[in-house]
């Protein structure tokens, strides 16, 4: 925003590494400041924290594994679809399952020190950064055209300048539009954001409002928006028929 990168408008700011993002280390992040002393205290943090255990790095590196393996578009037809389905059809979200926080678990019950070598994996990552970033802007551009001329509404990007992770659809029929895609062989997530109370005790009308219909559309290395897109035609005749 405004030419300047993210993380420059304050002390400083966190960045996630995990599953699906620009730069995945499987878990951790990376914490950027110009300040000595917060990243004096920070390194003081992470070394203060206990290193993983074997069984969790064991289990980060299987996942990763099976899911690059899964997601192959030869192979998630045949595996990683058919079983987000069968977990569907039991009510389970299973992506959401593996992947996001419910919120229950405390800071000090997950919070380690990610080993050296993840930082190398990062740093190995950067250099396709552009690129990677650039793919997913016009990912993002072609689905929101698309959206636009469908007369869906969607989460409105920052600007040019804007790399999302996901492109938000918002539909008051969230859930049974994300199963009409499930059926055409697209895999969404609904939010996992939460909306909260402001400092004057005021609730966000529409932070409110994407919370039940945020839907979330991938722009991984994997999507193809035209498919997407014509999965997503299919999914809102069935919904109407």
């Amino acid at each position: 925003m405004d030419g300047r990168p993210v993380g420059t408008r304050g002390a400083g700011a966190i960045h996630s590494f995990g599953k699906g993002k620009h730069v995945n280390t499987m878990f951790g992040g990376l914490v950027v400041t110009d300040d000595a002393s917060v990243a004096a205290a920070t390194r003081s943090a992470r070394d203060a924290l206990p290193p993983p255990a074997r069984l969790r790095l064991l289990g980060a590196v299987a996942i990763e594994l099976g899911l690059a393996a899964a997601t192959h578009p030869r192979l998630y037809p045949l595996l990683l679809h058919p079983l987000i389905r069968a977990f569907d059809f039991m009510g389970i979200d299973l992506p959401t399952l593996l992947f996001e926080d419910d919120g229950r678990r405390t800071p000090q019950g997950v919070a380690q020190r990610p080993p050296r070598a993840w930082g190398t994996l990062a740093l190995g990552q950067l250099a396709a950064l552009p690129a990677e970033r650039e793919r997913r802007r016009k990912v993002a551009a072609v689905l929101r055209d698309a959206l636009v001329a469908r007369g869906l509404r969607h989460q409105a990007a920052n600007g040019p300048g804007d790399h999302p992770l996901f492109l938000t659809l918002l539909h008051p029929c969230r859930d049974r539009v994300r199963r009409a895609l499930l059926a055409e062989g697209q895999d969404t997530q609904p939010t996992w954001m939460r909306s909260i109370v402001g400092d004057d005790g005021a609730r966000d009308r529409v932070a409110d409002a994407a919370v039940g219909e945020g839907l979330y559309l991938p722009l991984h290395f994997g999507t193809e928006p035209e498919t997407l897109i014509g999965a997503l035609d299919s999914a809102m005749r069935h919904m109407s028929a």
